[in-house]
């Protein structure tokens, strides 16, 4: 799990890039997977980071789990 810079990134409206890298495990057979989501920085997000952090997390896998049924 690659959580982007808190403080925004360099995507378009400062969004910073979220990643989930794994493998998902289908009749035995290891298939590479990438989930991806995009985080937009707010000023509510400063005083309370855990909770942003956890639906930064929440929400990639939410994103994970998307693609491996859609792949699978």
């Amino acid at each position: 799990m690659i959580l982007g810079p808190s403080s925004g990134g360099v995507q378009a409206g400062g969004a910073a890039p979220d990643q989930m890298i794994g493998q998902v495990i289908v009749g035995g057979i290891a298939h590479e997977l990438r989930g991806s989501t995009s985080y937009y920085p707010m000023a509510v997000d400063q005083p309370d980071y855990v909770q942003s952090n956890y639906d930064r997390v929440a929400q990639l896998c939410q994103a994970f789990a998307y693609w491996a049924v859609r792949g699978m």
